[in-house]
């Protein structure tokens, strides 16, 4: 199944709340650019550091990965070539992008500016390009959020000015305003172009079986179908394929199976009626939109990271303890190690100074690739790297929270 997917992920526990959908993008985009066309923004706090984390991701996103390999390059997760790469250790990898490779992004907001039509209110450019409302409570309050805003839609302010108007912010012949008052949603002055903050809609737009309904597609997905996002123009289904990694003639039509990939390989967006997700046409297969709102998806949360708690390292020795050698990092920081002991079947105590709610990275490591070979070092109560076992390599990686 092709498809523009999102998907919502819960991450751990307390403090502010946001909201993080994680996005397949289509081939050779970065992260930034597909959560831009999604209305949301890459967000660089959240990578996967296990295997295992990505794989619950790539489940989210109905993503089936034949392969897991860790691979080297730095703008993983990503899929190429049916092999899902996970492991990198960039920071900032939102911009990056590779032909062909299609990257697993994690893009947070719920408000979308739009550069709205000369002329034209909030209100309607909202309803018109994302088929969702222009949001009261986004309106920027000071002179740098609104530049910030202007930059991000290909705006050059020539300057930049405070006024008073209902309609701000907004640019006329390269002069931007800012300021303004009361609920402007539905304001509009002649020849100006509105900044507009609309709800940011996540639709995962779905390419369904030949012959089935968008109803049966979504629900395969777990989502509904969403009846407000079927394209009213060609250029619509142009940036909806584009989303999708989907290349296919564009022709006008008039099924009310529409907007579908028809058996002759083009893609047809007109509906004579209204479009429904009931509808079906054994010839075509479906572009179904899934999905909702932000304002109405579950919200995620950031964890709380606690003061530093001294606690205590038990490291028990088993045969040639000489040859053992750990560390424990976060963000690539060493935080406590350890290496050349003597005392074979020994527990050894080492104290490590943690900050609870934070995520750690534990390397049991051995110079000769032998493994530890019955040794273990124990956190929190819980034995690490008992299974780092005879022949097992040079290291052995585990991760766990202070």
């Amino acid at each position: 199944m092709v498809a523009w997917y999102v998907a919502v992920v819960a991450l751990p526990t307390v403090c502010a709340a946001r909201e993080i959908f994680w996005r397949f993008s289509a081939p050779s985009l970065s992260c930034h650019e597909s959560c831009g066309i999604a209305g949301t923004t890459c967000t660089e706090s959240v990578w996967p550091s296990r295997q295992e984390e990505f794989s619950k991701i790539a489940k989210s996103l109905s993503i089936e990965c034949p392969n897991f390999v860790e691979g080297n390059w730095k703008g993983n997760p990503a899929l190429q070539k049916k092999i899902c790469f996970w492991k990198s250790e960039e920071k900032k990898r939102c911009k990056l992008k590779a032909k062909g490779v299609r990257r697993f992004c994690p893009c947070v907001g719920g408000v979308a500016w739009l550069l709205g039509d000369e002329g034209k209110s909030c209100d309607n450019t909202c309803k018109r390009r994302f088929k969702t409302v222009c949001r009261h409570d986004a309106w920027p309050k000071t002179e740098g959020k609104s530049l910030g805003i202007a930059r991000s839609l290909g705006v050059k302010c020539r300057t930049m000015m405070p006024g008073d108007s209902v309609a701000n912010p907004l640019v006329l012949d390269d002069n931007c305003w800012w300021h303004g008052i009361g609920r402007r949603c539905s304001a509009k002055v002649k020849l100006t172009k509105r900044f507009c903050p609309c709800a940011a809609t996540i639709v995962s737009w779905s390419l369904g079986k030949r012959g089935e309904t968008c109803t049966s597609a979504c629900k395969r997905m777990k989502r509904p179908c969403y009846e407000k996002a079927w394209p009213q123009k060609a250029a619509d289904l142009k940036a909806i394929l584009r989303s999708s990694g989907i290349r296919c003639p564009i022709r006008k039509g008039g099924a009310s199976a529409n907007p579908s990939l028809f058996h002759d390989h083009n893609c047809y967006w007109y509906s004579k009626g209204a479009p429904s997700c009931s509808a079906k046409n054994h010839k075509a297969k479906r572009l179904c939109p899934c999905g909702h709102a932000t304002t109405t998806t579950t919200t995620t949360k950031l964890r709380l990271i606690g003061k530093p708690v001294r606690r205590t390292l038990t490291l028990k020795t088993w045969v040639m303890p000489e040859k053992l050698d750990w560390v424990v990092s976060t963000k690539g920081k060493t935080v406590c190690s350890g290496s050349g002991y003597s005392a074979w079947y020994s527990p050894i105590e080492v104290k490590c100074d943690l900050e609870p709610g934070r995520r750690y990275t534990l390397k049991c490591k051995d110079k000769f690739g032998e493994g530890w070979a019955g040794a273990t070092i124990e956190i929190n109560g819980r034995h690490y790297c008992k299974d780092y076992d005879w022949d097992a390599g040079f290291e052995h990686i585990h991760h766990f929270t202070g």
